[in-house]
């Protein structure tokens, strides 16, 4: 797999240095649950019910469905994301996929491609939307929104999609509560 880790510190040592160093070390015959790393980079779905090869076998597929889903970007754009989202995004410990997907979405929702600005006519016609939105169909939106983009960028892989809806709930649940409190901007990248 061709890894890039977009500048973040964490994610780069995870996947070059800990999860190589998982398979020097790992015990297959005397301790095949033990996990040995510790998966420092959160994926966008935690693992919690696996251990040893399994716990590990799962961490790179996901860490493999996030660099499809980015490839599909330039690097440096992903970088400008992330550096917006937060300046020392390289130092950080979150999910980088996570910000990116939401920045598209957020895009998606309002109507702009993604090299045009968020405006704040944008940001309050949003915050007007969800107010005026149950939980539920402002997921549905979310839903159909990831549903367009697997389809038109990524030749409706579902596995992908799959993994991706795992964060939706979540953003979701933190766009209403920026609406709520005036602050949709900052979830918006």
């Amino acid at each position: 797999m061709e890894f890039c880790g977009y500048g973040n510190e964490n994610y780069q040592s995870t996947v070059e240095k800990a999860i190589p160093g998982f398979f020097r070390y790992y015990d297959v015959r005397f301790a095949p649950q033990e996990t040995i790393i510790t998966m420092d980079y959160p994926t966008i779905c935690p693992i919690t019910d696996e251990c040893g090869i399994d716990a590990v076998s799962k961490y790179i597929e996901y860490v493999c469905y996030e660099q499809r889903f980015m490839k599909a970007l330039p690097q440096d754009y992903i970088q400008g994301i992330l550096y917006r989202f937060q300046s020392d995004y390289q130092k950080q410990f979150f999910n980088i996929c996570r910000i990116v997907l939401r920045h598209i979405l957020s895009h998606m929702i309002v109507g702009k491609k993604l090299v045009e600005e968020i405006s704040e006519k944008d940001y309050e016609q949003l915050k007007r939307n969800v107010l005026n939105s149950s939980t539920e169909n402002f997921e549905k939106l979310l839903l159909e929104l990831l549903d367009r983009l697997i389809k038109e960028k990524y030749d409706g892989n579902q596995m992908l999609k799959d993994y991706l809806q795992n964060d939706l709930k979540d953003f979701c649940i933190e766009i209403q509560n920026a609406a709520r409190n005036n602050s949709i901007a900052v979830v918006m990248i």
